[in-house]
C-alpha cells in the first residue's frame, strides 16, 4: 500500500475526526472506506455495465415526469424568453 500526504484544512480533518469517531473507526480507515466507495460509484457512473440498454432521449424526458402548459412544444421560445 502507498502512503500519500494530503494536507487538509482544520476544519475539515475536526469534521472527518469527528465522523470517523462517531463510526468506531480511525480516520484513516474512514477516509479509506469514503474514498473507495466514492471512485466506485464514479466508475459505476463511466463504465455502465455492458449488459444494459442505452436510453433514448425521448425515454429519459418520459422518466422526468415534467409537468407543463399544454402547448409547450409550441410555444417554447414565448415561456423561455419571455
Amino acid at each position: 500500500m502507498s502512503e500519500y500526504l494530503l494536507p487538509l484544512p482544520e476544519s475539515l480533518l475536526t469534521a472527518v475526526r469527528e465522523v470517523s469517531t462517531q463510526q468506531g473507526m480511525s480516520i484513516e480507515q474512514f477516509v479509506l472506506s469514503t474514498l473507495t466507495e466514492t471512485v466506485s460509484a464514479w466508475r459505476a457512473r463511466v463504465a455502465p455495465c455492458s449488459d444494459a440498454a442505452p436510453y433514448s432521449a425521448l425515454e429519459v424526458a418520459r422518466h422526468l415526469n415534467l409537468s407543463g402548459p399544454p402547448d409547450w412544444s409550441e410555444n417554447i421560445d414565448k415561456y423561455l424568453y419571455r
